[in-house]
């Protein structure tokens, strides 16, 4: 009897110990439940607040936009911000100037002129500045009418001639020249001779050119090489 009495107690004991340990875990999950609901409840408070706001931004930006649209207000726009005395803008503003330096730039060209008695043509290097987007050949043609630089021989184009256009395509260079360049030519064979060498042996120079057409105020002439 004592035996059995003593094993009801053993076991009233253990019971009564899991039931303590039971009690203490179950207080346990209770207080970090707690807590962490009262971690929780500010946050989600915080959430629901911007939630709101956004909500009523964006509801008041809409209203906003419908109003004006009913009322046929138009929407004020951005207005570019231009120079100005005080950050305003101003009618006496100019545009800076552009520097002329920078749009040019010094070519070497080979101009021929005719040679001291006449029956030929001789090179002559001149370095000269060209514009930004301008023609070689037109260059060339305007540099010949100022004549040589180191003789004598004075300017080889006819007086008065003008360069009505000019332009090369498929290695040919066709210029159109006005009515001058054959009317004040003085005539003989040796001057028209070195009066077309010296154009087209300057403007086949240019690697691009392998042919001069002649235009008189555009009817063609002969092609030259």
């Amino acid at each position: 009897m004592r035996i059995e009495n003593n094993t009801d107690d053993k076991m009233l004991i253990i019971r009564k110990v899991e039931t303590v340990s039971k009690k203490k875990t179950d207080r346990k999950k209770s207080t970090n439940t707690k807590s962490r609901t009262n971690v929780l409840k500010p946050l989600l408070a915080f959430i629901a607040i911007l939630v709101l706001i956004g909500l009523a931004f964006f509801f008041g930006t809409r209203y906003g936009s419908l109003k004006n649209r009913s009322s046929g207000q138009p929407q004020p726009t951005a207005m570019p911000n231009k120079p100005g005395n005080g950050g305003t803008a101003s009618g006496d503003n100019k545009p800076a100037p552009t520097n002329a330096a920078v749009q040019m730039q010094n070519v070497t060209l080979t101009l021929y002129f005719p040679s001291a008695n006449g029956d030929s043509v001789v090179p002559e290097q001149r370095l000269v500045q060209v514009n930004q987007g301008e023609m070689l050949e037109e260059v060339i043609f305007h540099q010949l009418q100022k004549g040589s630089l180191s003789s004598d021989t004075g300017a080889i184009i006819p007086k008065g001639t003008k360069l009505l256009s000019i332009g090369t395509k498929e290695g040919i260079c066709t210029l159109d020249l006005s009515a001058e360049f054959v009317d004040n030519n003085p005539g003989g064979t040796a001057f028209e001779a070195a009066l077309i060498n010296s154009v087209v042996n300057s403007l086949t120079e240019l690697p691009q050119v392998k042919k001069v057409q002649f235009l008189i105020n555009g009817q063609k002439r002969e092609v030259y090489t």
